[in-house]
């Protein structure tokens, strides 16, 4: 089981994400809390900037997705140089 999570990301103009939270014309930075892996949430919201998306973001439970943005610049799918 997935359980729920919060992925913050960005939705390009054309995307359907930007389009169903009001930014059809710009894109936007978004929050979406996933219920088992999919779903929308009533508390998804779009965002001008990226530091709107992640501060919203810190202010939800749950925890982040794997390919999520994050507020530290972590990006734990990208393979580490040792």
């Amino acid at each position: 089981m997935l359980g729920t999570s919060k992925q913050v990301g960005y939705a390009y103009p054309t995307s359907d994400t930007a389009g169903r939270l009001g930014f059809s014309q710009t894109g936007c930075y978004f929050c979406i809390i996933r219920f088992n892996g999919r779903g929308w949430s009533r508390r998804d919201k779009g965002f001008a900037t990226e530091g709107e998306a992640l501060e919203y973001a810190e202010k939800q439970p749950e925890p982040y997705e794997f390919f999520s943005l994050r507020p530290n610049g972590a990006k734990p799918w990208l393979p580490t140089v040792a």
